[in-house]
């Protein structure tokens, strides 16, 4: 359904969206450097959040997709992605939108 990569970051994220029993979910594949602990923090404009961390990647926990689970169907995700390794810090909106301010600390 969707990649994300801000320009010149090293984390980057792909939508999945469920089929069958599961359409009403979406799933997020975060990918980091190995071995660095990454966060995620997903949060929408409707009050909907939820959060993971894990070392080198991470798999989400099915998400609601807007208009299902009690959502508005306008609803719109924000995704926070950081390594907590380098401090690395890059945004994406659900529906697609990279705001491409992916910040990496210099070193």
């Amino acid at each position: 359904q969707g990649y994300c990569k801000a320009t010149g970051g090293s984390l980057s994220v792909s939508k999945i969206d469920g089929m069958g029993s599961m359409d009403n979910y979406y799933y997020l594949s975060i990918m980091g450097e190995v071995g660095h602990s990454v966060r995620a923090v997903l949060q929408g404009n409707d009050g909907y959040t939820m959060d993971w961390t894990n070392y080198g990647s991470i798999w989400t926990d099915k998400i609601h997709k807007p208009g299902h689970g009690g959502r508005p169907a306008d609803a719109i995700d924000h995704l926070q992605l950081q390594d907590m390794t380098t401090g690395e810090t890059s945004f994406v909106q659900f529906p697609c939108k990279e705001d491409h301010q992916s910040k990496r600390p210099s070193q």
